[in-house]
């Protein structure tokens, strides 16, 4: 009897021993589960292409002083800043060869005296200006794609030599395209008058406004707020007049007539400066008369 209560004993002891054991195998791997997921395995559930977001907003991207975006608003905001500021004024010395020859042509040849000078862009130099108002003297100094400014820049050379009697301006069409606000043109404008009356306080200067083309069209708008400064500008200066040269260019639809101008749809043709010319002369006799000066000459002959 003893002896089989022992063998139930030491059975129960075993089968108790071994239930043990395996509890304890079930868990070994749950206590060891962290160590299991080596830090080397992390990268490739979040890959690097599916965080580049943060670079883009951390602070280092934006340039010192620089506000960050309000709500809602574009980030892009840099770039319109850079389109909306001043454009940089072209270098005057594009024009350097061309006025040197300008300079040597004075050099081997007499100027005349009391002239009407024309000054200013190509829509200056592609006139024959001689041709077109005979009996008067002229001096033609424009030169292409010039700037107001750029003929500010060269006054010493292309205006205060010949002390003309009268000054036909024309400039300002290629400085609208070239992106200068309106009132810059009129300020430039300005600065040119002031320079004449500093040597010249009594000499006429005629602005021709700023014409219409095809090919500027886009322009127009601006080009047209741009005249209207200068004519309150001339209003104020005495002895400056705008002369409207636009709107004889422009057609019954309000369009650049095609027939008076070049194939570029830019420049005036042959019948394009006679409209000019029509719209000046009366102008130019009023403000330096040919007659006085014609029955001077019959009287010394």
């Amino acid at each position: 009897m003893n002896r089989s209560l022992g063998s139930l004993a030491a059975g129960v002891l075993a089968v108790a021993a071994l239930a043990a054991a395996a509890l304890l195998t079930d868990l070994r791997p749950v206590a060891a589960a962290p160590q299991e997921s080596p830090p080397a395995e992390q990268p490739p559930s979040r890959p690097a292409a599916e965080r580049p977001s943060r670079p883009a907003t951390a602070p280092a991207s934006r340039p010192p002083g620089e506000l960050a975006p309000e709500p809602g608003t574009a980030p892009a905001s840099r770039p319109v800043t850079q389109s909306a500021s001043p454009p940089a004024a072209p270098d005057p010395a594009r024009f350097a060869e061309e006025i040197r020859r300008f300079e040597e042509w004075d050099r081997r040849n007499s100027f005349p005296p009391d002239a009407c000078l024309f000054v200013g862009s190509s829509s200056i130099r592609g006139w024959p200006t001689r041709e077109s108002f005979p009996g008067r003297p002229v001096i033609n100094r424009g030169f292409g794609g010039a700037h107001v400014r750029d003929v500010n820049h060269y006054f010493d050379h292309v205006v205060r030599p010949y002390r003309a009697r009268v000054i036909v301006f024309y400039a300002g069409d290629n400085d609208i395209a070239a992106g200068v606000s309106p009132a810059q043109v009129r300020d430039d404008f300005a600065e040119f008058v002031r320079r004449v009356r500093a040597v010249q306080p009594d000499t006429p200067i005629v602005f021709l406004s700023i014409k219409p083309s095809a090919s500027r069209w886009q322009h127009w708008p601006r080009m047209q707020e741009a005249n209207a400064l200068v004519r309150a500008l001339a209003a104020e200066q005495p002895g400056v007049t705008y002369l409207d040269v636009a709107t004889p260019l422009l057609g019954d639809d309000g369009r650049p007539r095609g027939e008076l101008f070049l194939p570029d749809r830019l420049h005036l043709n042959p019948a394009g400066y006679e409209v000019w010319t029509t719209v000046l002369t009366p102008v130019l006799e009023r403000l330096a008369p040919t007659a006085p000066a014609r029955a001077d000459r019959s009287a010394r002959e």
